[in-house]
């Protein structure tokens, strides 16, 4: 079943919720404080030039998308949820990249806030850079409001992020669009 519309949008590369919300580690590195959900987007109608939500305000596996957040996606302002995950980790001496993987139930099309993907996929992979003299990372996300179908429907992904082979990071996450619903 392929799906033609955007679905999720990765300001930083991303996408996720946690399976058990584990603390995963390996010889030298490891997350600790792993949150994932819907993101504070309250915070941009106050400061706008931020562009994206800086934290998680409750913690979620489903997120339910409403439309009541404002998201660039390929130029354009459309209608989204923003969503998100965070961690902590122990401070790092210098920068590093977790080489991540996510699958989803059904393709779909990523984007960004300067272009769309030109085909729908249902695995994707990306990198996460953690900079060297920080302890925590945020990513947010959202998830467009679009043209529906006649029914419910929910995808489902789970990612996993890597780093020297290692897993260091795995969750699940359900994005929910509700049914008939339609704004452009």
């Amino acid at each position: 079943m392929k799906i033609n519309r955007a679905l999720c949008m990765f300001c930083l590369f991303g996408s996720l919720t946690l399976n058990a919300w584990p603390e995963r580690q390996n010889s030298d590195f490891s997350i600790h404080n792993f949150k994932a959900g819907y993101a504070c987007a309250e915070a941009l109608v106050e400061r706008p030039f931020l562009m994206s939500p800086e934290q998680i305000c409750f913690q979620s596996k489903v997120i339910n998308v409403t439309g009541q957040g404002q998201c660039i996606y390929g130029g354009e302002w459309k209608s989204c949820t923003w969503h998100g995950f965070e961690f902590s980790y122990d401070e790092l001496a210098q920068t590093l990249e977790l080489s991540c993987q996510e699958t989803t139930s059904v393709p779909v099309y990523y984007g960004n806030p300067d272009s769309v993907s030109d085909e729908s996929v249902s695995v994707t992979t990306f990198t996460l850079t953690l900079e060297a003299g920080t302890r925590r990372f945020f990513n947010a996300q959202y998830a467009l409001l679009s043209r529906a179908t006649a029914y419910r429907q929910e995808i489902s992904s789970t990612t996993r992020c890597f780093h020297d082979g290692d897993m260091v990071l795995e969750f699940d996450q359900k994005i929910v669009h509700p049914e008939l619903y339609a704004v452009d």
